[in-house]
């Protein structure tokens, strides 16, 4: 009996010991991820204040000549005939998200280029009321006006000349964006929507016979938009297409700061 409170006793410290651990665990594991959190309001507070003091320049020719006049694209291995259609494409780039029009868009995404178009369901407004049997040139422009029927439009207003990064990669892996030689610190990141674009048999839903990409051409930079004027980084990324001797306008990410919200 006198053994049996003596164990009774010593079982009852061990719960009470645990369960002191276990409010005292969670007190701190609170307290720790609270800091965290604090410390990461912080840091995005302190990058976007660095993005918003940067002088950005609005000039599209400027964009281009700064390109051209470093080093970003002549260190890399490009032809003269990429290098050209490099720049003519990053030209029409510039122009639709300046001055984003549908027009402008579909040219963008088909001009020059071998593509195949299959509605992207997973875009939340390319959804079952655009019927599948619609043509590419009624589907996109369905899409256009149901995103921006309630969305205001935002622009690129400017970008940080001295920003401009870039790389040539030969994988197919849109991470390279990131983590690879154009990787800039973000807050968060967004990709900008496709309704239905596919250059590469890898990417492409549906039989994509005839077509082939690579190598990829990626470029970062810090931007500025109207009319919000926020700023942050941007990612695109372009595949080359040997058939057509052309870049293919593959992806555009950009920093949840900016609250980008066009197609690409």
């Amino acid at each position: 009996m006198k053994y049996s409170r003596h164990y009774s006793l010593f079982v009852g410290c061990l719960l009470l010991v645990a369960c002191c651990r276990l409010v005292f665990s969670r007190h701190y594991e609170s307290d720790y991820f609270r800091a965290r959190q604090t410390s990461a309001l912080k840091d995005a507070e302190q990058r976007q204040q660095t993005w918003d003091s940067l002088a950005y320049n609005t000039n599209r020719n400027n964009w281009l000549s700064a390109l051209s006049a470093t080093n970003v694209v002549k260190k890399l291995t490009l032809s003269s005939v990429q290098t050209n259609a490099l720049f003519k494409c990053l030209d029409t780039v510039f122009q639709y998200v300046q001055e984003p029009d549908l027009e402008q868009y579909i040219s963008l995404k088909t001009a020059g280029l071998r593509y195949v178009f299959s509605i992207n369901t997973n875009a939340y407004f390319m959804n079952n009321e655009i019927a599948e049997d619609h043509s590419m040139v009624e589907a996109v422009s369905a899409g256009w006006a149901k995103l921006y029927q309630t969305n205001s439009l935002e622009s690129l207003r400017g970008i940080h000349l001295e920003s401009f990064a870039t790389a040539l990669t030969t994988t197919n892996d849109v991470t390279h964006l990131f983590n690879g030689e154009v990787g800039k610190a973000f807050i968060g990141l967004r990709q900008l929507s496709n309704p239905g674009f596919y250059y590469s048999p890898e990417d492409s839903p549906v039989s994509s016979e005839g077509l082939s990409i690579g190598p990829y051409f990626q470029l970062s930079f810090l931007a500025q938009l109207e009319p919000s004027r926020r700023s942050g980084p941007i990612f695109i990324r372009l595949g080359w297409s040997s058939h057509t001797e052309s870049w293919a306008p593959l992806d555009f990410v950009a920093d949840t700061s900016l609250g980008f919200n066009l197609l690409f």
